[in-house]
């Protein structure tokens, strides 16, 4: 539309920098971890099960002794989510244990 190829086009991508953006290297970062932390719970799902079922009871206990009417959904959600990043570790050590 107007560029004959020897100007500048601002859409020209043949001299573009070929590096990925940031945001694409964050992306990447995250499906990356993700796959890993999806990984490693799916290599120990029995070990898995029981301590999140366990911790999510403890937690729950605590929450009832110390709370009389319960916490909202955002920090149930809050306390989950720490439960997970709490279990990768325990998870990845097992899964290798149990591969030696």
């Amino acid at each position: 539309s107007g560029c004959d190829g020897d100007c500048e086009c601002p859409d020209d991508r043949r001299g573009a920098d070929t590096q990925p953006s940031r945001t694409r290297q964050l992306v990447a970062f995250g499906v990356r971890w993700a796959l890993t932390t999806l990984r490693s719970y799916g290599s120990t799902p029995l070990l898995f099960y029981i301590l999140h079922v366990w911790f999510a009871c403890s937690i729950g206990a605590v929450v009832r002794m110390t709370h009389r009417y319960g916490i909202s959904w955002s920090w149930t959600i809050v306390a989950w989510v720490g439960v997970l990043l709490l279990l990768k570790p325990i998870c990845v050590r097992y899964g290798q244990f149990k591969g030696n």
